[in-house]
């Protein structure tokens, strides 16, 4: 119990790889980048997932770096989606409390959409930080490399709202923004609040959201609720016949839940300070929970796992997870249909 109280622990090894220089360089670029490999070893007959038992989730080849010191650019593909081009921008870093993004990026907003895949501790994001919150888009962002007073950050975006690699459909840009701060007092302890609005050719459509996190060597828990509401309901049928409905909303939630388990002996020195040993086992638990008045993406999800890190490069993970989605029936009610997948994922990076 005392390693609860213990001041100033180094990073775990899920984390290492955002500090240590693990890139190749090419002069004075970067290249890094990691894949994810998986066999889907469970998968019940009525999800909607194709069936696939092996396959290569994401190879993403990063080329990053300085053209000068003060413009650095960042170019992402994904080798396994036919649309490659992920992060395509260059960032002014003239100022630090006002640095410049213009390209093809993600917009800020909620902290699963922010957080990479390579370091997500459960498989995959859900469908709040995949389908209710912005995604990468093509715009200008203005954010703070260095927090205010060490504790406070902030991301303004003008974007098109379409989408990665696809051009603007409409006049109107989407407005996004995000707003986080930790807590000094309160050391892995982290807010946000994030908002995005913006006119689309079926109508207005805005999002909000909250988020927070509580990090600790041994154990971390995160949380987060995300509303987007549209002017309308845009369906068509299988002629083509485009009916519109009402104004609609649709909320969700989840709960994370990271428990780290050390592998080996924990040291202490004579002065307090904690090293964990270099192989970690995450033990992971989520559940999400979205209503879709549509019936599109209501879902309850409980998600299970552990996650085994051999090195701060390769990570192993097993993680199941049991569904149930709800679809509209003629009679207004809805049925639950459930879902069950067994995953297990090995990732490289480099």
């Amino acid at each position: 119990m005392l390693l609860f109280f213990l001041p100033a622990p180094p990073r775990p090894l899920a984390q290492q790889r955002a500090t240590n220089d693990q890139a190749l360089r090419v002069g004075r670029f970067r290249l890094s980048g990691y894949g994810q490999f998986d066999a889907r070893l469970l998968q019940d007959a009525d999800t909607e997932e194709p069936a696939d038992p092996l396959s290569i989730r994401r190879i993403f080849i990063i080329f990053a770096g300085d053209i000068i010191p003060q413009v650095g650019f960042v170019l992402q593909g994904d080798l396994t989606d036919k649309r490659i081009l992920r992060d395509a921008y260059v960032n002014f870093k003239h100022f630090p409390a006002a640095e410049v993004r213009i390209g093809q990026f993600v917009a800020p907003f909620s902290l699963e959409r922010l957080t990479g895949t390579s370091r997500l501790e459960a498989i995959d994001r859900t469908d709040i930080g995949t389908r209710l919150s912005p995604s990468r888009d093509i715009g200008i962002m203005v954010a703070n490399s260095t927090p205010f007073w060490d504790w406070l950050s902030y991301g303004a975006a003008v974007v098109n709202g379409t989408g990665r690699n696809t051009s603007d459909n409409n006049d109107p840009k989407d407005l996004v923004g995000r707003l986080s701060a930790t807590v000094p007092a309160w050391r892995g302890f982290s807010i946000g609040v994030n908002g995005a609005i913006g006119d689309q050719p079926e109508g207005r459509r805005s999002r909000v959201g909250a988020d927070m996190a509580y990090d600790q060597p041994l154990y971390r828990v995160a949380a987060e609720v995300v509303r987007e509401a549209h002017g309308s309901i845009v369906a068509a049928d299988e002629r083509v016949n485009v009916s519109r409905g009402g104004p609609f909303a649709r909320r969700g939630f989840y709960l994370l839940g990271v428990w780290k388990v050390a592998g080996g002996i924990v040291e202490i020195d004579a002065e307090g300070n904690v090293t964990l040993p270099d192989r970690r086992l995450e033990l992971v638990a989520r559940y999400v929970d979205l209503d879709d008045p549509t019936g599109e993406l209501s879902t309850r999800e409980i998600q299970t796992g552990a996650n085994y890190y051999l090195s701060p490069t390769v990570r192993v993970m097993l993680q199941g997870s049991l569904q149930t989605k709800d679809s509209p029936v003629i009679a207004g009610d809805t049925i639950e249909i459930p879902g069950h997948r067994l995953v297990l994922r090995a990732q490289i990076s480099f």
